[in-house]
């Protein structure tokens, strides 16, 4: 029985060597195949490109996010313009129904009525004046800039408006430390030029927060000239 048991051991231990061997056979004759199979579509050849040329692929990448950032940098707000004297101004056209005359005497009566530009008188059918300080306060947090003012001009046609704010400027602002007969705080009136355009004056500051510091007025300054009608009706 034990010789017979040891038999039938070897037996079965042979059979799987032959099932081992066959399948390692198989394997190993198969192999080449499958080498050539991708040699022929290429795919080993792209795998090997891809590896040797890695470190240019995340140069590239590197320099395509790096390009589209720059891009998005030259984004500025298009209502702030830059005349030939190096001088910033705001212009902006609002659509209204209704005849210049309608218009004139509408808005002349409703910016009358706000903070911003009671000051403002109507001359020739346009409106003019210096406006009352505003405050601003970034679009994406922080302190609130030094209140501005400047000079506005309302111009009227059938169906729109047109504002523009020049001689834009910082008023001083005493941020209430004092020392003595000393108070800390700006004393005098800063351009708006001098914040927002470049040394030599000939561009925009082309950077991320040149850009939200306009984006911050753009907005402002809409709010404060776009008509809106309200109503009492339910």
């Amino acid at each position: 029985m034990l010789a017979a048991g040891a038999r039938t051991y070897s037996k079965v231990t042979h059979k799987q060597n032959r099932n081992i061997i066959g399948f390692n056979k198989l394997h190993i004759t198969e192999k080449p195949q499958i080498f050539m199979v991708f040699l022929q579509q290429g795919v080993l050849k792209k795998l090997l490109f891809c590896k040797k040329n890695m470190d240019k692929l995340i140069v590239l990448f590197v320099f395509m996010c790096m390009s589209v950032s720059h891009s998005q940098k030259k984004v500025m707000p298009e209502s702030f313009i830059k005349s030939e004297d190096a001088k910033v101004r705001w212009v902006k056209v609002f659509e209204l129904n209704g005849s210049k005359e309608e218009l004139t005497e509408r808005m002349t009566e409703h910016f009358k009525a706000r903070e911003f530009t009671r000051n403002l008188v109507l001359e020739n059918g346009a409106l003019n004046g210096y406006s009352n300080p505003i405050k601003v306060k970034p679009i994406k947090g922080g302190p609130l800039y030094n209140p501005a003012t400047g000079f506005i001009k309302i111009d009227f046609k059938e169906n729109r408006y047109r504002v523009t704010i020049s001689n834009i400027k910082f008023q001083p602002m005493d941020i209430g430390v004092s020392v003595g007969a000393f108070s800390a705080g700006s004393t005098v009136q800063l351009d708006f030029e001098e914040k927002t355009l470049k040394a030599n004056q000939k561009d925009f500051k082309r950077t991320w927060f040149n850009r939200d510091y306009l984006m911050s007025f753009d907005e402002a300054f809409t709010k404060e000239m776009q008509y809106t009608e309200t109503s009492d009706d339910w």
